[in-house]
């Protein structure tokens, strides 16, 4: 029987409960994540793809407000930009993965949208495992993409609910090996001072695995990650324990 399996790392949160779709078969499972308190107030989902090249991180709580993608028949880079709720720059980060592609570059309006989705597509390429293609949605139902192929072995659908993407982060060698997300509270756009997380972070580090953090307490709000391969024709369920 043909098919395909995805796994979803979950740090700075617990999972909470389950959703999806189902027939004469589970046509579809989702699950919810509950928030658990840390220093930086993040949940990490992923990364998913390939375990090869250096790991790198882009936590930039303040707004994305623009992704530059060079790809060709897979993703070779990405790099991000980013600028505070008053309008000003505060970073960027580095290239991550390898060089080579044609760039494409596309601007969030931070002042009204936000990204709420991600596609990746992943798959053996030139000998290893690679982001085939990625494609972005936003709160507003604009799609940015799909930047690179759309054939691959696996490709994952992770919508939020309840929360925003503020980071992303993955492993990059000749190309981008893996890309994961960092979610964070949807909040209204506030000045930077009263924020509660403000801080930008990126860094990229061969020797650098995630580490599992410590449950202090949980802020009931939820995240609503779906996967692919759905059945349209099948009944929604749905159970969220909240403790």
């Amino acid at each position: 029987m043909g098919g395909f399996s995805v796994s979803i790392p979950v740090e700075g949160g617990v999972i909470t409960g389950f959703h999806g779709r189902h027939g004469y078969y589970l046509g579809a499972i989702g699950i919810f994540v509950g928030k658990i308190s840390n220093e930086e107030g993040l949940i990490s989902l992923g990364p998913w793809g390939g375990k090869d090249g250096v790991y790198w991180a882009y936590k930039a709580n303040e707004p994305i407000m623009q992704i530059s993608i060079c790809y060709g028949e897979a993703i070779n880079s990405i790099l991000f930009q980013s600028k505070s709720y008053d309008g000003l720059v505060i970073g960027r980060s580095k290239k991550f993965g390898g060089t080579g592609g044609r760039m494409e570059t596309f601007c969030i309006d931070s002042s009204v949208e936000q990204l709420s989705s991600i596609n990746v597509t992943f798959g053996d390429y030139n000998g290893q495992v690679a982001i085939i293609s990625l494609c972005f949605y936003t709160n507003l139902k604009k799609i940015y993409g799909p930047f690179g192929t759309i054939l691959g072995a696996s490709s994952v659908s992770i919508p939020i609910e309840d929360g925003v993407i503020v980071g992303f982060h993955g492993r990059g060698g000749t190309y981008l090996t893996a890309i994961g997300i960092f979610v964070a509270p949807k909040v209204n756009n506030l000045p930077s001072s009263e924020k509660k997380f403000n801080s930008l972070h990126s860094i990229q580090d061969p020797d650098y695995a995630p580490t599992q953090l410590e449950v202090n307490f949980y802020l009931f709000f939820f995240y609503h990650i779906q996967l692919v391969n759905q059945n349209s024709h099948a009944h929604f369920f749905s159970h969220k324990i909240v403790t």
